[in-house]
């Protein structure tokens, strides 16, 4: 696992520039589909990066679930039926029954160098 967020996160740094929208009135995400090779030695290599991965039937539900709770409930929280609003009322209820982490995990954050 190592050796495959290593290649992520090298991969996420050269683009950074590319792929960084600096806009106050939006937020965007990309989900990316990473395919990587093993030899018999456990050597990973990168094989392609797909900007709309396929996804196994079985697994679909999850993915959109954790996707969902990673990159859209930190923005637009759910309304969560006692009056969470734009304004942030009823927030400290929405965040006292808020789901538990996802299954994502964060390979970079602010300003990354490559170990």
């Amino acid at each position: 696992m190592a050796q495959i967020k290593r290649l992520v996160r090298i991969t996420l740094i050269a683009a950074k520039e590319r792929m960084e929208v600096r806009q106050d009135y939006f937020s965007s995400f990309n989900l990316f589909g990473y395919d990587f090779l093993v030899d018999e030695d456990f050597n990973v290599s990168l094989c392609e990066i797909n900007s709309s991965p396929a996804v196994a039937d079985k697994l679909l539900p999850a993915l959109v679930d954790d996707l969902i709770r990673t990159a859209v409930d930190p923005v637009f929280a759910p309304f969560d039926g006692e009056g969470f609003d734009a304004q942030g009322e009823g927030k400290a209820a929405w965040e006292s029954k808020a789901p538990a982490v996802s299954s994502f995990e964060q390979v970079l954050s602010g300003e990354e160098t490559i170990p």
